[in-house]
């Protein structure tokens, strides 16, 4: 089995053979071209992996095509920047224009390619010619009118990024992995924006820090080199939020306060960049209060999550919310560590990985416990604010577990194979069930099939640490609930019909109210 590629050495593999590098987010700019017949419909597309519907959904050739119309002409959208988002005016066109219309616009835009291909259909957004950037869209008939929030901006890594880190290195991650995205379809956000009707903006970069931390003592200059080539190309969420306050506001202030919530969730990669260093993992986990320990770098990752809510706060935003991470000593990284405790001579390997999971678990709730504890003195302070945390392994174990949100005594299967999939490592004192991995390739992509495990559409993780397109539709549906619970957003569909939903796009059947994500010319 080939062993995954680190995005913090493929990173650096990439960073020494470029030259320069654009760091910060390219955003439209506020007072291009003012005529409002400059903006466009921008189609995110690709050439699927293989036209077969049984085999990996990767894509190859990522591209993005101008939306035609029945003329041939491209389709004039008119409206202003705001906050980031386009805001569309309202329209007297026939049928309006709407989230439906125009992503139906760009599926008879790729049918009328003469290629025949198989075209996968990610994100639909406006545009400018010369400037190409994608912006999401602000429609002016709300769908869901009773939502107090309409629009959310997110913040974070590799679980919520839907391309930006491709956009800026081209070359990963690549097929299997779909668009850009870090799992085998669309993630969280994808399908948020499909079921709720909200409009997402999204600053996650793949590989990025909370913060930018010293080095550790011990931590080697190799490591610091790798670290900081990761900083370098994915960046750190507080610089998502420098980027977004300064370029994407205007004079750094919010003016649509009340209607946007800010999603923020990171900091597994503040930790698990030490995963692969022997020597360096060992003394990370096993004293976690030292000055080499993980207490320290979690007490930094908190402090700056905090300042991030306090600089959106003071740019006008009064909707937060932080989630937690998953469990990081359930994750399929523990099948395949081989760098802790290697010098232990008195452990077998299986002693080795659940000593790791357990220090993992450990980590995660020193994690997840400091971050409600700041988020406590966060509302505390921001007494007109709203900021909740969303316990991501909570949700987790419900899917696990089978049950719902609303009525844990109720059972109910999400539609996983927790059983072919689960792997036993037992130490002979103890034991520790975990979820194996279904893509056994690495970042940069992979064209054999045998990398991607047969049930695919039934695995929880996708990677060492991704989840799976399907694992992505729950985890929206479980951070939508919360928010619905908050009174921020219209309540959830019914989980039976959305469990349904989600199988139809994740496990690519592809026709979701009108809204297809792949279009076979067959």
């Amino acid at each position: 089995m080939k062993k995954t590629v680190s995005i913090a050495s493929a990173i650096l593999t990439t960073l020494l053979q470029a030259c320069s590098w654009q760091l910060h987010m390219p955003v439209a700019e506020q007072d291009i071209g003012n005529a409002n017949d400059s903006w466009q419909v921008h189609c995110e597309t690709a050439k699927s992996h293989s036209p077969h519907f049984e085999e990996p959904p990767g894509v190859h050739h990522h591209n993005w095509l101008w939306a035609i119309d029945d003329e041939g002409q491209p389709i004039k959208l008119q409206g202003q920047l705001v906050d980031g988002f386009f805001q569309l005016n309202a329209s007297t066109s026939s049928p309006p224009i709407s989230r439906k219309f125009l992503r139906q616009r760009c599926m008879q835009t790729i049918s009328q390619l003469d290629s025949g291909d198989s075209l996968v259909l990610g994100r639909v957004r406006a545009a400018r010619q010369d400037e190409s950037i994608d912006t999401p869209i602000i429609f002016p008939n709300r769908e869901n009118t009773e939502a107090a929030v309409s629009r959310i901006v997110v913040f974070g890594d590799s679980l919520s990024d839907t391309g930006n880190l491709k956009q800026r290195l081209h070359v990963f991650p690549a097929a299997p992995y779909w668009l850009g995205r870090f799992s085998n379809g669309p993630i969280w956000i994808d399908y948020m924006e499909a079921f709720t009707r909200l409009s997402i903006q999204n600053h996650a970069h793949g590989g990025a820090f909370t913060v930018k931390h010293d080095a550790i003592p011990g931590e080697g200059i190799i490591n610091r080199i790798k670290e900081s080539g990761q900083l370098f190309v994915s960046g750190s969420l507080q610089l998502q939020v420098n980027d977004y306050i300064e370029l994407s506001l205007q004079n750094g202030q919010l003016q649509h306060s009340d209607e946007t919530a800010f999603v923020i969730w990171a900091g597994a990669n503040d930790y698990i960049s030490k995963e692969p260093v022997t020597g360096v993992i060992d003394t990370f986990l096993n004293s976690p209060e030292g000055a080499s320990g993980y207490q320290p770098i979690v007490n930094e990752t908190i402090a700056g999550l905090s300042q991030i809510v306090e600089k959106l706060y003071a740019a006008g935003g009064r909707r937060f919310v932080l989630l937690s991470l998953p469990d990081l000593g359930r994750t399929p990284i523990v099948l395949q560590n081989e760098s802790y405790m290697q010098k232990s001579e008195n452990r077998t390997d299986k002693e080795r990985r659940v000593n790791l999971s357990k220090k993992m678990t450990e980590l995660t709730r020193f994690h997840n416990q400091s971050l409600q504890r700041a988020v406590d003195r966060l509302q505390l302070k921001y007494t007109d604010a709203s900021v909740f945390v969303v316990e991501s392994g909570s949700f987790i174990k419900h899917i696990v577990s089978g049950s719902t949100p609303d009525n844990p005594s109720a059972s109910f299967d999400y539609g996983f194979d927790f059983i072919s999939n689960r792997e036993t490592v037992d130490s002979g004192v103890s034991c520790v069930a975990i979820q194996q991995k279904c893509y056994s390739g690495g970042y940069l992509g992979s064209d054999n099939h045998d990398d991607i495990c047969p049930d695919q559409d039934r695995v929880f993780f996708w990677d060492i640490v991704h989840p799976t397109s399907f694992a992505h539709c729950w985890q929206s549906y479980m951070l939508a609930h919360e928010m619905a619970e908050n009174n921020w957003i219209a309540p959830v569909p019914d989980i039976q019909a959305y469990k349904l939903w989600c199988e139809k796009v994740s496990h690519r059947s592809w026709g979701v109210e009108g809204s297809t994500w792949i279009l076979s010319k067959q």
